[in-house]
Order: C-alpha cells, then sequence, then structure tokens
C-alpha cells in the first residue's frame, strides 16, 4: 500500500475512549455505543455447520488485539490522512489521537484534521473529504 485516506477509524479496540477502557467483554456497553455488531465474533463450528459465538474472554481480548492497527503500526507504514469529527458518538476522537501518535512516533508521515461539529457521518465532514484525492495524488507513486 501506498497511502491511505479514513474517516473515524476504530484503532485500538483495548483502549476504547482512554488508556485501559476495555470495553471487548461487556456487551451492555457495545450495545450502548452502537458498536456490538463489529465485535460479535463468532467461529465456525464443523460439527454443527455453524458460526458459534465466541464468548471465553481471553479469546476475545486476544481477536480485540489482532484487529487493532494501532499494535501493528511500523515505520515503513504508508502515509495516513485520518479526518474524526469532535462530535462522534460511534468512535470516540481518542481513538484517531491515539493512532496518530503512534504513527508520529514511528515517523510514518500523517495528516490529521479534527472536524469541529463532525459525526459519524461522511456528510459531516465536508468540505475536508473531498482532500482525499488530493491527498492520494501527493502520495501515490
Amino acid at each position: 500500500m501506498q497511502a491511505a485516506a479514513v474517516l473515524y477509524p476504530p484503532t485500538d479496540c483495548l483502549n476504547w475512549g482512554g488508556p485501559g477502557f476495555n470495553f471487548i467483554n461487556n456487551k451492555s456497553l457495545q450495545v450502548a455505543n452502537s458498536i456490538y455488531g463489529a465485535l460479535d465474533f463468532t467461529k465456525w463450528n464443523q460439527l454443527t455447520s455453524t458460526y458459534d459465538h465466541i464468548t471465553d474472554s481471553s479469546a476475545r481480548m486476544k481477536i480485540a488485539r489482532e484487529m487493532s492497527p494501532i499494535y501493528y503500526v511500523s515505520p515503513d507504514d504508508p502515509p495516513i490522512f485520518i479526518i474524526h469529527g469532535d462530535a462522534d458518538k460511534v468512535v470516540p476522537l481518542q481513538q484517531s489521537e491515539t493512532f496518530v501518535s503512534r504513527l508520529k512516533q514511528e515517523g510514518v508521515q500523517n495528516k490529521f484534521i479534527i472536524k469541529k461539529g463532525g459525526v459519524h457521518n461522511p456528510g459531516t465532514m465536508m468540505p475536508e473529504f473531498l482532500d482525499f484525492p488530493d491527498w492520494f495524488d501527493k502520495n501515490l507513486k
């Protein structure tokens, strides 16, 4: 990959909204934050030919870490452009803030815009969202 541009990305499922705030095993908080479906982990059961819900808390923690990009940032990552609204009630702004901090630690080129009043909806990311094509023009080789 040569460049990336994303809106309000979930980046760390083990620290959601703040350091150590982990609700990967708390279904009621997931439902309240409108993200339950994304964290309803299942595995294929060969015997029943169905998907079974993964309820083991340590297995769920392992999956949450594996799906969190913040744990995989490295100096050879491509340039990343992130736009995140400060009024997003689905994915906390903290997710982008800590991710960008990690990108900076690793020396990864990035552009980060905090959209005042932006919610979890691309329509509220205008006109900044229109900067994505220029970002790719600048960074794709």
